[in-house]
C-alpha cells in the first residue's frame, strides 16, 4: 500500500527509504513510492540548491560560476540507477517469457493442423482436449503477436470442429 512519506522527511532519509525499498521490495511492486520519493528528493535537493546558490552569489562577484556538489545526491543518483537497471531486467525476463510462450504457442498450433490433417478419428478428440490443456497452461505471448496468434489457433480449432462433425 502506498505510504505518506511527508513533505518534512529528511533528504538523508528520503535516499535510505529508497535503497530499502528497492533492497526489500520486488522492483514491479514499488514504482508509485519511488515516485513519490523522487518527488520529494527534487523538492528538497531543488531547496538546498537554491539556498547554496543565494549563498554563492552572497559571496562572491557577480561574473563567478556556480558550482554546487552535495554527496546525498551521488548516493541518491546511484540508488536511482540500480533501481532502474532492475526494473529494465524485469521487463527483459518478461519479454524472453513471453518470446518463450510464443514459440510454444506456435508449436502447439502446428500440433493442431498435424491432428486435423493426420489424425484418427477414434482418439483425435481426446489429442485435441490435450491441445487444448497445453495451451492454456502456457502464458501470455508478446502484445505484438497476441492478436495474429489468437486468430491462428481458433482458427484451427474451428477447423477442427467442422472435421469433427464431418465425420
Amino acid at each position: 500500500p502506498m505510504v505518506n512519506y511527508g513533505d518534512n522527511m529528511p533528504i538523508e532519509q528520503i535516499v535510505a527509504t529508497l535503497k530499502s525499498l528497492i533492497a526489500e521490495h520486488p522492483v514491479q511492486s514499488i514504482g508509485n513510492h519511488v515516485e513519490e520519493l523522487k518527488r520529494l528528493f527534487n523538492l528538497k535537493f531543488g531547496t538546498l540548491l537554491k539556498d547554496a546558490k543565494t549563498a554563492f552569489l552572497a559571496e562572491n562577484e557577480e561574473g563567478a560560476e556556480f558550482h554546487y556538489e552535495n554527496p546525498i545526491q551521488k548516493e541518491y543518483n546511484e540508488v536511482l540507477f540500480s533501481y532502474k537497471k532492475l526494473r529494465q531486467q524485469h521487463y527483459n525476463d518478461i519479454e524472453k517469457v513471453h518470446a518463450v510462450n510464443l514459440i510454444q504457442k506456435n508449436a502447439i498450433i502446428e500440433e493442431l493442423k498435424d491432428l486435423i490433417e493426420n489424425g484418427n478419428p477414434d482418439t483425435m478428440y481426446k489429442k485435441f482436449r490435450d491441445i487444448q490443456t497445453k495451451w492454456r497452461a502456457i502464458g501470455p505471448v508478446p502484445r505484438d503477436n497476441y492478436a495474429d496468434t489468437w486468430r491462428t489457433y481458433h482458427f484451427h480449432v474451428e477447423r477442427f470442429y467442422d472435421l469433427l462433425h464431418l465425420s
